[in-house]
């Protein structure tokens, strides 16, 4: 073994160590780099006997020749010259004739053989080896081995030449082209298939093992490859078609896939439509469909399988072809054999039906725009002939019965679809293909109706489909209707297309299953009746396009032709409603608190789509005078709302069922609120009957519950049910109210109000009365099932009241009764039904939206005692003892008085009875968040099971957690919500203005519980924790400090939300992921865009200029801690945060020069009040413009304290601890480290970039500090900015 042969042994051994490697390495590289390196290599190739030798020397002789087709990269100038390159290809061809080196060539290592010959074609083919094809040809009949080697090479050719996509130079791309033109003039790519046609028509007789596989399925492969680029005439001719049809028959080939393929390869091939036209009549292919490549294999039974397959199916089933087949054990291999064979034909037959239309259709387009010639008009016919009598195999692809057809049936009923509409398009280039088909009337009889039996049959679902998972009721409105997956079929859309194409025979077709269904019954098994009311929803869709397009029309003749559709549809619901048998039907499935197999409710979806189509369809809610509206179709929508009301619908013991009964109750209400007032009673009475509600009467009654009854009960009180049919009843009687000109009209639907409202006032309040007796609390989940119930029957009357448009004074006592009510539901509230309820409580106030529209100013008077109780409720002390962490509760209940008293602001802010209760409410709501916020920081009272030793520990890593800090924040929010709200409108305002000047009880409770999170919320006072805020570095703790020493809470909590993370130091957090996680921006604009407003207010009093005490009045303002806490918040700013920073420049813009956005100023205008939270926005698109409004001697104040404020920021207070590392503020911290450029940056190209001049000049003044230290840290950091910039523009 010479150097050479040890080196490349080393390097494939595994044991080898990095430095042998390296050494083997060069040893290998000195031999492929030196000009004798080729020759040394030939001859190891040529007698060598050990396999990775002949392998590594076959790549080196590839490398040294220096060319690889189809990577760039790599490709240069031969590195041989013509002589050594006629060594190399003798002595491969003399390799390739020896059959004792052959026959002990391992796979791999031919594949590298035929790598190293397709080179050299690409090299010297055909200047200097013109006969590189015919040596290896030669050699095909001559040895038997070699048809092996002739097919890996030219599958490598294919490969490297013909199909390699890396290729990218002009000149590759010509090399290329000139062999494969040389390869058609010479009568190479004859002999190539000549010598094919020899080595399949050898082998495929042969009795068949793995090799023979292997070699056959290569060969279709090779020549599926080539068809694309030869002519087609080397693949139709009869040796060819012989082969195939003989690979056709998969009981026999083991490569009846890859000849589809290359059988779909020669289809597809490109060429004019009508040379295509011909191609599919001369192959037959009707006939191949019909008898070789049928899609009916009835014929193959289990029995016949048995005797004649299975025998063989192992050695057919070639792992290397059946690539989509799942490889299952042989305990169904019929299953598997029929899959396999009808998986693959059903896709080749669909590929080349596609193929044929679209041949089709580009001739038709062809004959646009050229004169036509009979030889046209033949092929045009021929073609449609063709596809007549392939069209039923998709059919048949429709109807297969398996879930793995599922992406076959999708692209067939895609295409069907496309068909279909292409069919009846107006287009000029297709009304020729339409009038052809339209004059053989049998084949739209026989393509539509062939397709809507397919689709029957493909409608049916397996029992999975009709699997309902409980937990709530369903957002989705037909569930029995939508079909599942993205790869699912869209059936809907296959039969409104043939609905569109020839209407009148689907409303054939429908007239015949209905009538079948309603009549024979008995005989229908659920699915054909579950398919059946699937096409009549889609039946129903496709009346409401054509109503549509009537009114579109303009055209409101109501007769028999114009409105086919609706008509039979009408006709259809109202067969379908006499068969009791569907509309009362009952699988008796699981109960309606489990899961599973619940047909019952996907069929009554389905039946519900029908009638909300029906609703739609004869209603008048599309607009214009055209309607359906007779004797016929109100004795139809009556009989629906029977349905709708019984047992199948609104009072079925399924929540589902019930729900979405009760949601089509309000769409025939809402459309038909004038004929139905005589349904009043009969909906009162059924509401009554709901179980339900049953279930209320008893619990009012019996003070409990049966144990068992339980889970039904509370499903049904979440269903929504009673309060979606209680608004159908509202729209009634708002209806019915109006309707009515004369008061003791008016006055009768006023007492029928009442009769309905009353009781269930009465009700609610004998629930509400036995929870509040019921002082030891000895069954808790009783009395939250009576304060939900309670809860409910409010809800109940707050959907009948949410249908009134306007305000009803006669009415006006009824919803004053029912916020009572509200209030007592809030006061009996206590912590153990808080504890349980899981957030239920938080209702309370949801109900109170309702009310707020409809009773007017006058809810106001109701707001302070509700959210009072509300609030109290959660602060109780045994609350606050609660083990469990209930920031998450805290929060969820911030965020529903925000949204309430953000509503009534908006409605009714400035109204006189808002003003009346301002000084109350907004003080005690502010709080009450307060002390909630300060209860989402853990006591050491929540700590009582823990050892004393790791109490305070504990205690921080609890007060520290990603979960609290945010619940922190969604609270700070919502309190900001609520401060922003007040700030849109003038009056709120100015109220909001004079509470941030107010003292009283309440706001020095708010200030000290301020003062308590920002110093030390914990209440942890040793000196050793490791989170303890007295070990805070005393220049952080300054600026908290200054923070805590502003006097208004309102504005000490405004400015403390400049910086959110204030409450929490960042680096006390225990996450993973962007620091921006825990720094909400949008609570950064909402607190600097209302701090804006709210100093606009003050720096513009007509008082403040002319008093002599500007200052001082000022600093009680906070003006100069807020520009402190607005450096903070600058330099902590995102780069994605450019909506923030314009609110940040706004209100530097407003304390250094006066000047404010116009959206500001103009605060009067109701105009500009909509979107107050997108100043930035605006200021940045250039849509708004600024104006000076503050008087110059109060700016004279303004700017000295921002410049003092700007100073206490980037300074420290106490020179002593200058030097001390650990006291270094984190703001000075991001300056030194430059953490700002993204802020001034994006500030050098926004608009208004005088503020960045005012900014500087701020901070040269700074820069004049005694603290040598930070001034020459600041200069570095303005002098790397400026440069920074000037290259950036």
């Amino acid at each position: 073994m010479d150097d050479l042969e040890k080196a490349i042994k080393t390097l494939n051994s595994p044991g080898s160590t990095p430095s042998e490697k390296l050494k083997s390495l060069e040893v290998c590289e000195l031999v492929v780099g030196s000009s004798e390196g080729w020759k040394i290599c030939l001859k190891h190739f040529n007698t060598g006997t050990d396999d990775d030798i002949r392998f590594w020397s076959i790549g080196s002789l590839i490398k040294m020749i220096g060319v690889f087709p189809g990577e760039e990269s790599k490709t240069g100038p031969c590195k041989l010259n013509m002589d050594d390159k006629k060594v190399i290809r003798e002595a491969l061809v003399e390799y390739l004739r020896d059959g004792i080196r052959m026959g002990n060539t391992k796979s791999y290592l031919k594949n590298k053989i035929s790598e190293l010959y397709v080179t050299m074609i690409y090299v010297d083919y055909p200047e200097n080896w013109p006969s590189a094809f015919l040596d290896i040809i030669s050699l095909v009949t001559a040895h038997d081995w070699m048809p092996d080697m002739f097919i890996r090479i030219l599958c490598t050719f294919d490969n490297m030449i013909v199909s390699n996509i890396g290729m990218q130079s002009a000149e590759e791309i010509s090399i290329r082209r000139k062999i494969k033109d040389i390869m058609r003039v010479n009568g190479d790519l004859n002999h190539i298939v000549q010598a094919w046609i020899f080595v399949v028509s050898k082998h495929k007789n042969q009795t068949l093992n793995k090799d023979i596989i292997e070699l056959l399925s290569s060969s279709m492969k090779m020549m599926e490859s080539f068809i694309d680029w030869i002519d087609i005439s080397y693949a139709v001719n009869n040796e060819v078609l012989s082969i195939i049809l003989s690979f056709l028959n998969p009981i026999d080939s083991p490569v009846v896939v890859e000849t589809l393929n290359f059988l779909s390869a020669i289809l597809l091939k490109g060429m004019p439509p009508k040379l295509k036209i011909q191609l599919f009549k001369d192959l037959n292919i009707s006939y191949l469909v019909d008898n070789q490549i049928t899609l009916n294999i009835k014929n193959i039974t289990p029995d016949y399988f048995q005797s004649q397959i299975l025998g063989k199916w192992p050695i057919l089933e070639n792992p290397e072809t059946i690539i989509s087949m799942e490889q299952r054990s042989f305990g169904d291999l019929y299953k598997d054999f029929c899959l396999f064979l009808l998986t693959f034909r059903a896709n080749f037959v669909l590929k080349v039906v596609n193929e044929l239309f679209f041949a089709i259709k580009n001739l038709s387009s062809e004959l646009e725009s050229k004169k036509t010639e009979e030889s046209d008009l033949v092929a045009f016919r021929t073609g449609m002939e063709i596809l007549e009598t392939l069209l039923p195999s998709l059919n048949i692809i429709l109807s297969i019965e398996s879930s793995e057809f599922m992406q076959i049936k999708q692209e067939t009923c895609k295409f069907l679809t496309h068909f279909s509409s292409v069919l009846s398009s107006t287009e000029s280039y297709i009304s020729r293909l339409s009038q052809d088909l339209k004059n053989n009337t049998s084949f739209f009889s026989n393509f539509v109706s062939g397709v809507l039996f397919a689709l029957l049959n493909a409608l049916k679902k397996p029992d999975s489909h009709y699997f309902f998972q409980t937990g709530g009721e369903t957002e989705i409105d037909l569930p029995g209707v939508v079909e599942q997956g993205k790869n699912s079929p869209d059936f809907g859309a296959l039969f409104l297309s043939l609905l569109d194409l020839k209407p009148e025979i689907v409303c054939e077709f429908m007239d015949m299953i209905i009538e079948n269904i309603t009549k024979d019954i008995q005989s229908m098994s659920f699915n054909q009746v579950d398919s059946v009311s699937f096409l009549i929803a889609k039946f129903g869709q496709a009346s409401l396009t054509e109503k549509k397009k009537l009114l579109k029309s303009r055209n409101t003749s109501l007769s028999e032709s114009k409105l086919l559709i609706s008509s039979h549809y009408v006709r259809f619901v109202g067969s379908l409603l006499k068969c009791s048998e569907i509309m009362y039907f009952n699988c008796k499935c699981y109960n309606a608190t489990e899961s599973g197999i619940h047909r019952e409710i996907f069929l009554r979806n389905s039946l519900l789509q029908i009638f909300r189509n029906f609703t739609y369809l004869v209603g008048s809610n599309c607009g214009g005078s055209l309607n359906i509206w007779n004797d016929e179709t109100r004795k139809i929508l009556n009989e629906i709302l029977d349905i709708l009301l019984s047992n199948c619908g609104f009072l079925n013991p399924h929540y589902s069922i019930s729900y979405q009964s009760s949601k089509s109750v309000v769409g025939i209400a809402k459309s038909f609120s004038n004929y139905l007032f005589d349904y009043i009673p009969k909906l009162v009475i059924v509401l009554r009957s709901h179980e339900t509600l049953s279930f209320i009467f008893k619990l009012a009654e019996k003070g409990s519950i049966k144990d068992h009854c339980i889970d039904s009960f509370e499903i049904g009180l979440g269903s929504k049910s009673l309060n979606t049919i209680c608004e159908a009843i509202g729209f009634l009687l708002f209806s019915k109210l109006k309707s009515r000109s004369s008061l003791s009209e008016q006055q009768e639907v006023v007492l029928q109000y009442e009769e309905i409202v009353k009781p269930i006032l009465e009700l609610s309040h004998k629930l509400i009365e036995q929870i509040s007796e019921n002082s030891s609390r000895t069954d808790t989940k009783i009395d939250l099932l009576k304060w939900r119930s309670a809860m409910e029957l409010v809800q109940m009357i707050s959907s009948i009241s949410d249908t009134l448009t306007e305000q009803v004074s006669a009415l006006s006592h009824l919803w004053r009764a029912s916020l009572n009510t509200i209030l007592l539901l809030a006061r009996s509230s206590n912590s153990l039904l808080i504890s349980e309820s899981g957030g239920f409580q938080i209702s309370v106030l949801s109900l109170m939206h309702k009310f707020i529209r409809i009773i007017g100013p006058e809810i106001c008077n109701y707001i302070v005692p509700i959210c009072n109780s509300f609030l109290v409720s959660l602060i109780k002390p045994d609350n606050i003892r609660q083990k469990e962490f209930q920031g998450g509760k805290y929060s969820e209940a911030c965020e529903e008085i925000s949204h309430l008293v953000c509503h009534l602001v908006n409605l009714y802010g400035n109204s006189e009875d808002f003003t009346n209760i301002f000084g109350t409410l907004i003080p005690e709501i502010f709080l009450y968040i307060l002390k909630l916020w300060l209860l989402c920081w853990p006591s050491p009272a929540s700590l009582c099971n823990i050892d004393e030793r790791f109490r305070q520990t504990v205690l921080e890593d609890i007060a520290f957690s990603v979960e609290a800090h945010q619940a922190r924040m969604s609270i700070q929010l919502s309190l900001l919500k609520i401060i922003n709200q007040l700030s849109k409108e003038t009056i709120t305002l100015e109220l909001l203005v004079k509470l941030c000047s107010t003292e009283g009880e309440k706001m020095n409770e708010a200030k000290q519980i301020l003062n308590q999170v920002i110093l030390n919320p914990v209440g942890v006072t040793s000196s050793f924790g490791i989170k303890s805020y007295v070990n805070l570095v005393p220049s952080a703790f300054l600026f908290r400090e200054a923070l805590a020493r502003i006097q208004n809470p309102v504005l000490c909590f405004l400015i403390s939300s400049l910086l959110p993370s204030l409450s929490t130091p960042i680096h006390w957090l225990e996450y993973n992921g962007d620091r921006h996680l825990f720094s909400d921006q949008d609570i950064y604009i909402q607190s600097v865009e209302v701090i804006t407003s709210i100093y606009l207010k003050v720096l513009t009093f007509s008082n403040l200029s002319s008093s002599s005490s500007i200052s001082q009045e000022l600093e009680k303002m906070g003006i100069e801690v807020a520009t402190s806490f607005l450096w903070f918040s600058i330099l902590n700013n995102s780069h994605k945060e450019e909506p923030l920073l314009n609110s940040q420049l706004a209100l530097f813009r407003l304390l250094i020069k006066g000047e404010a956005p116009l959206v500001l100023i103009e605060r009067n205008s109701n105009k500009n009040n909509k979107k107050q939270t997108q100043i930035g926005q605006k200021y940045q698109q250039g849509q708004d413009t600024n104006s000076i409004v503050v008087p110059q001697n109060v700016v004279m104040v303004t700017r000295d304290l921002v410049l003092s404020g700007t100073k206490a920021a980037f300074t420290q207070k106490n020179s002593s601890l200058v030097n001390n590392p650990d006291a270094i503020s984190f703001t000075r911290k991001s300056i030194y480290l430059f953490s700002g450029y993204h802020y001034f940056v994006l500030l050098s190209f926004m608009p208004g970039n005088g503020l960045l001049d005012e900014t500087f000049k701020l901070l040269n003044e700074i820069s004049q500090t005694i603290d040598p230290q930070f001034k020459q840290i600041l200069r570095k950091f303005i002098e790397d900015y400026q440069s920074y910039v000037r290259q950036v523009l």
